[in-house]
């Protein structure tokens, strides 16, 4: 979990040139899903689906509660899962545009489900 250090753009993809999907502000409480491997930018979601992603210096992480219990567990277990937002835009003949915004998940068997959002 994060909060908005002060007001922030919600973009369609990780770049500060891609359209604005919404408006985080100052103190707004957002989950973050994945970093964008390489960057600075995080997925934002809600119950688990993504809504767009934020540049990390406009965040602060919520300090973690301390557990002892969790502290002495000797590993970690990996996700069986991994996914992505996948945005697709087609333009028609007549210049008309449709969108599709799907959840794309591979599992450890490595095959593939999607979700349309």
């Amino acid at each position: 979990m994060f909060t908005a250090k002060s007001t922030a753009y919600l973009r369609a993809s990780p770049s500060t040139q891609a359209r604005s999907m919404g408006t985080l502000y100052a103190g707004d409480e957002v989950e973050a899903l994945a970093r964008v491997r390489g960057t600075p930018w995080l997925l934002i979601g809600r119950n688990g689906q993504g809504v767009g992603y934020v540049h990390e210096s406009l965040l602060q992480p919520e300090e973690a509660a301390y557990s002892p219990a969790y502290q002495a567990q000797p590993a970690y277990t990996p996700a069986t899962a991994d996914c992505r937002i996948v945005e697709q835009v087609v333009t028609t003949r007549d210049y008309g545009t449709q969108t599709a915004r799907l959840r794309a998940c591979r599992t450890g068997g490595g095959d593939w489900s999607f979700t349309q959002l």
